[in-house]
């Protein structure tokens, strides 16, 4: 059987978060959909783990917004899935973070996230990456038809604040949290730190220990109906 949880993380105090997993979309600059606006009328074939991130948001993506993703599973991880992709064995995958990606396949964006031989075609995250942004890359949130479909949408990409955090523990002084929250900040926005993070091609894109608060507190207080539907939308369709 399952073990229960023994404790409730929406009492645990957060400090932030260091960085904000921007999950993407990509496809071949030859794949038959140039965006992911042509992926709503033409298949394309994606390549996923099992049990993993670019198993999940495909998916998601595929039973929510109705993108035509082939996905075929059983690549053991993402190097695997980045080789699949090279040969033109898969046309794209979903479910990667371009904080991670930008680095490790920094040779398939040498133009630029969508200009390249590997386009960024979707971010499926609330608010996105600040320089997707600006390449004018959409959030799959502008493709949701209701609002059932944008709140099941949001209610799984909400995961993706927690990149990096910082918890303490339940009986924190008040006053303690906000002294360490305020030091957390100083230090994300510290020239030097930014720096050294950026020698080592770390991506800090902080999120403010308020907002991780919040983004928990919506969590365990989402509807068990709209929990369910979420679920629903993360089965593979027989």
């Amino acid at each position: 059987g399952t073990i229960p949880v023994k404790h409730e993380p929406a009492k645990f105090h957060h400090l932030g978060s260091a960085n904000t997993d921007v999950y993407i979309g990509i496809a071949r600059a030859d794949a038959p959909a140039a965006t992911f606006a042509d992926v709503l009328q033409k298949e394309i074939i994606i390549a996923a783990s099992n049990a993993s991130s670019t198993a999940d948001y495909a998916q998601i993506l595929a039973n929510t917004v109705g993108a035509r993703f082939r996905i075929v599973m059983g690549y053991a991880g993402s190097r695997e899935i980045a080789l699949a992709i090279d040969k033109g064995e898969a046309q794209g995958a979903c479910g990667l973070a371009w904080p991670s990606i930008s680095v490790t396949q920094g040779d398939w964006f040498g133009q630029g996230p969508v200009n390249s031989r590997m386009r960024v075609i979707l971010q499926t995250h609330s608010v996105g990456h600040p320089e997707l942004n600006a390449a004018g890359v959409p959030l799959a949130i502008s493709f949701a038809r209701n609002d059932e479909q944008r709140a099941i949408l949001n209610l799984f990409f909400s995961q993706s604040q927690f990149g990096r955090p910082y918890i303490l523990p339940a009986e924190t002084p008040p006053e303690r949290v906000a002294a360490l929250r305020q030091a957390f900040a100083a230090t994300m926005a510290d020239p030097q730190f930014k720096a050294e993070a950026a020698k080592f091609k770390l991506d800090v894109d902080a999120v403010p220990g308020e907002a991780v608060q919040k983004v928990v507190a919506d969590i365990y207080a989402t509807p068990p109906e709209l929990i369910a539907k979420t679920k629903q939308a993360l089965q593979q369709k027989k």
